[in-house]
């Protein structure tokens, strides 16, 4: 890339997407890290992208409304354009209903159902927001509230009402779902992370400490695995099922925009300011000469 790099997302164990500053919607081969497909250039910044569970479509989003819709195996003609009324995308997301949501700068959430229809959710437009993390379990929707903590709804006509959770934990600036492990994670402006079990939102999560800044990204893997980007030049590797246990901690080199776990577990992606997607492997043992490897030497216990 020849900007700063927002978004990752992997397409299989074998091929990576990512999007940027540059307007440049990349997809890599893992093996060949060297070799890539640009898909689509554009004017604007391309901050989001998202593909659906059954990864046959990616969605990506820019900062001066693009919002298009891809079907894979890619196919130059294969592409949808939504309508976002010209307003900037901070994140897209894909629901198991098979929705496609969007969030925007502005504070605002949108949501399109198969058949078209576009939903406008009850989400705070304001100009004291700049991104809108949006995810979702089931039916139901969850953002950021600009006044703190997450909103959660589900699909129903415009004006209904979402229900509010976290909201003394302060503002929330990334968050991911994990069916598997029926979690949901939310970052905060602290550095900071809430987990809650989707089972039982009613008890208080458990927190996640670790970062020195802002977490900027969120993903769950298929196992208990959630890694955790952030502006203190990390990524962090969390194991759901043991919140109290300390985190492996990868040193990005730069502020990390965005984080996702390949398919199989193996690998972590990271994406930042520095224009450069990294691969990190997942494992301990692998993870252990890769990290000695950087830096050409072996860690003490302090670095460690």
């Amino acid at each position: 890339h020849e900007d700063e790099v927002r978004s990752v997302d992997f397409l299989s164990a074998e091929q990576i997407a990512s999007s940027g500053d540059d307007g440049a919607l990349r997809l890599w081969d893992v093996a060949e890290a060297s070799e890539d497909t640009i898909l689509v250039r554009t004017s604007q910044r391309l901050q989001a992208l998202a593909f659906d569970d059954q990864r046959r479509h990616l969605a990506v989003g820019g900062s001066a409304g693009h919002l298009s819709l891809w079907s894979f195996p890619f196919r130059s003609a294969d592409q949808l354009t939504q309508s976002t009324e010209g307003r900037g995308v901070s994140s897209v997301a894909f629901t198991e209903t098979g929705d496609l949501a969007a969030g925007f700068l502005d504070g605002g959430v949108m949501r399109w159902v198969p058949d078209g229809q576009a939903l406008t959710a009850p989400a705070t437009v304001s100009t004291e927001a700049h991104a809108q993390p949006i995810d979702s379990f089931g039916r139901t929707l969850v953002w950021a509230r600009l006044d703190g903590g997450l909103s959660l709804w589900e699909r129903k006509e415009h004006g209904s009402e979402a229900a509010v959770l976290g909201a003394e934990l302060g503002y929330v600036t990334a968050l991911t779902v994990c069916p598997v492990a029926q979690r949901l994670a939310a970052g905060f402006q602290s550095g900071d992370i809430a987990l809650w079990d989707l089972r039982d939102l009613d008890t208080p999560p458990a927190m996640l400490v670790g970062h020195a800044s802002q977490v900027t990204s969120l993903n769950v893997g298929t196992d208990q695995i959630l890694a955790s980007g952030s502006l203190d030049n990390t990524v962090r590797l969390w194991d759901v099922y043991e919140p109290d246990q300390s985190p492996i901690t990868i040193n990005h080199g730069a502020w990390v925009w965005s984080v996702d776990l390949s398919p199989n577990g193996e690998l972590v992606a990271s994406a930042g300011a520095d224009r450069a997607v990294r691969l990190w492997p997942t494992v301990s043992a692998t993870l252990t000469g890769a990290l000695c490897g950087a830096v050409h030497r072996n860690l003490d216990d302090n670095e460690w």
